[in-house]
């Protein structure tokens, strides 16, 4: 089963700010997550919920309405509302920037996520068939 997402929780402007706008790391990024600074996101009402599974790319937003995407050591349960899922094939970016850099959001679905991953995974295998090619003619 999937995880619950309450994008629809947000204000009607914080649901068009998450795509329409670019959004700082902070300086408080390392494994476990990455704030986000940018346009404070809010709820339509004030939301409490039991602490849920997390997984790596849930952004939750906290009461301050700064996301977090979780990453690599994303924590095993989270309590503030999941506004959004980072694809698997967009994470590893996300997670490769540093503090003052400046990120994005756009909405695609199930399909187009697993579609990004399929091309992603083919490269690198022609990737690691050029390795190993190398390495056989050294």
């Amino acid at each position: 089963d999937a995880l619950p997402i309450y994008h629809d929780a947000m204000d009607e402007a914080a649901q068009r700010a998450l795509f329409a706008q670019r959004f700082m790391l902070s300086k408080d990024i390392n494994r476990t997550g990455a704030r986000l600074d940018g346009p404070t996101l809010a709820l339509r009402r004030p939301l409490e919920l039991i602490s849920e599974g997390t997984v790596p790319g849930t952004m939750q937003l906290p009461p301050s309405g700064q996301p977090i995407v979780l990453l690599a050591d994303a924590p095993v349960t989270g309590g503030y509302p999941r506004i959004g899922q980072v694809s698997a094939v967009d994470l590893p970016r996300l997670a490769q920037r540093r503090p003052g850099d400046t990120v994005s959001f756009e909405e695609i679905t199930m399909d187009e996520a697993m579609e990004r991953l399929g091309r992603r995974e083919e490269a690198l295998q022609r990737l690691l068939q050029r390795i190993a090619q190398r390495l056989e003619s050294a």
